[in-house]
């Protein structure tokens, strides 16, 4: 069986293709739902994981509830450290949870999973995109790809309509992180023209207005101060969370009811016209991100055919408005395709497309472009770009550079990843050399940036072409990750009392 995951922020879901070839979404074992909650929590040797975990907290406030994981994958820190002092991190989180939506699909399906795609945001860099193949790998899932968010929502648009060469956007708005993709096609290939996203935006910046408001009302009322407490934080985002669910559905956008604190107890009023009053900042920021998107492949907005709106945030009410009022409606379309599960169902697409077992005839060719541009920072205190890679550049690419090392010197290269000069992400440093020899060495730095967009090095001796020793060093936190003990912490758990 093939699978694909939508690894999302808030919600987890999985996609299969059933023997005709149709994408189909699997549903949780227990809760028959279909999605599971990105959200555990760790109890001794017990993961609880997905509406179990959600039910749990609700009985134990005092829990620590695991979520928004994923904004800490490429950042080497922990997120949770247990009872025994054990320090836990974002990829271990992740593979949790990828081994309970493994259990869900063979449980359904009686099938063994063979293959894997699993989707990352578009924007992630390298560090992030391999933080996800390290907790595939500690899951055991055999991953065949990682697939941009945006990209498979498209493949989920595209097999359920015909057309070609017209210019889409999709504008995936989540819980966590919002992507931007644009893309066309043309027969059975893909193309990818660019893309922008940001990692700290989603639907968690408008629970927080409502946190907010939550925390001030209280502090009005009885005079104290709860920034402090998790156990009544825990409870007051849950509460954030449903009032912004209430708002956004009721006919009437408000919600008004009674909220009981630590023996405490206030009326609580609020409105879907003061959420969007205070998240318009929130909603700027996407169209900056969108005008980015669109300068650098040198085209407009009116240059765009269809809008595609996927993910739970793109969902609320006044977002949809307000990208209603930007388009033509005689030339162009706003497109609301299976918000929800079109990643999922385009992750099983595409794997139904690559994998060895899939048993589906038809290829499908995507090009997709880099999302960062690529550059050398040069030696120790150099300010100095040395752009490598430039971002939209089509994958597979790769960049090379020559240098002369005299005899037993070595030099060391800050390799960095950026948008633009205020926007840096610094990989980590290369170190090369100091070799062995009597007489200047020719050497070759080789840079590829491969079509997941995960990056490799190499290093030559041009005089022979034989690959050279040399070290790569990641920015350096006080936490150390790895992988065979995250492993073993892996290997005694649980997951809700069933695997």
């Amino acid at each position: 069986m093939i699978l694909g995951i939508d690894l999302g922020t808030c919600n987890t879901l999985a996609a299969t293709l059933t023997r005709d070839g149709y994408p189909v979404i699997i549903n949780d074992s227990y809760f028959k739902e279909n999605a599971t909650p990105s959200q555990l929590i760790i109890d001794d040797k017990m993961a609880i994981v997905g509406s179990m975990a959600v039910q749990y907290s609700d009985l134990y406030p005092n829990k620590n509830l695991i979520q928004y994981y994923k904004r800490n994958f490429g950042t080497q820190e922990p997120i949770f450290k247990d009872t025994n002092n054990n320090y836990w991190f974002s990829e271990t989180i992740a593979a949790i949870i990828l081994k309970k939506i493994k259990f869900d699909a063979e449980l359904s399906l009686s099938e063994t999973v063979d293959e894997v795609v699993i989707t990352v945001p578009a924007h992630y860099n390298d560090l992030q995109r391999k933080s996800v193949i390290e907790a595939a790998n500690l899951a055991d899932i055999n991953l065949i790809a990682l697939l941009e968010e945006p990209v498979a929502a498209a493949l989920s648009y595209m097999s359920t309509t015909s057309y070609d060469d017209e210019i889409i956007m999709v504008y995936d708005f989540g819980g966590g992180t919002f992507d931007l993709t644009l893309i066309t096609k043309n027969n059975n290939q893909v193309h990818v023209l660019a893309k922008e996203g940001a990692s700290s935006l989603g639907g968690k910046e408008f629970d927080e207005i409502i946190i907010k408001r939550i925390k001030e009302d209280y502090q009005h009322c009885f005079n104290q101060d709860i920034s402090n407490d998790l156990y009544l934080l825990n409870k007051v985002r849950k509460i954030a969370e449903n009032v912004k669910v209430q708002i956004c559905t009721n006919e009437d956008g408000w919600v008004q009811k009674w909220i009981s604190l630590s023996n405490n107890a206030f009326e609580f009023c609020f409105g879907i016209k003061e959420l969007e009053q205070k998240s318009n900042e929130i909603i700027k920021n996407t169209e900056r991100i969108v005008d980015r998107c669109l300068r650098s492949v040198g085209i407009s907005f009116l240059d765009i055919h269809k809008i595609v709106m996927v993910g739970g945030t793109s969902q609320i009410p006044f977002i949809k408005s307000y990208w209603k009022n930007k388009i033509n409606p005689e030339s162009q379309e706003l497109i609301y395709h299976d918000p929800f599960s079109s990643v999922a169902l385009g992750a099983a697409i595409y794997a139904g497309r690559i994998g060895k077992n899939s048993g589906i005839k038809v290829p499908l060719e995507l090009k997709t472009v880099s999302t960062y541009n690529i550059a050398i920072l040069g030696n120790a205190s150099s300010k100095d770009f040395d752009l490598l890679i430039f971002k939209n550049s089509p994958l597979p690419i790769q960049a090379q550079r020559f240098y002369t090392l005299k005899p037993n010197e070595k030099i060391d290269l800050k390799i960095v990843q950026y948008w633009d000069e205020n926007d840096v992400f610094a990989l980590g440093t290369l170190h090369i050399g100091p070799y062995l020899n009597d007489d200047d060495w020719r050497i070759e730095l080789l840079i590829e940036n491969r079509s997941n967009e995960t990056m490799g090095v190499k290093v030559k001796n041009t005089a022979n072409g034989k690959d050279l020793k040399f070290s790569f060093d990641k920015e350096q936190s006080k936490y150390v990750y790895n992988t065979e003990e995250q492993k073993k912490l892996l290997n005694t758990l649980t997951i809700n009392t069933i695997i």
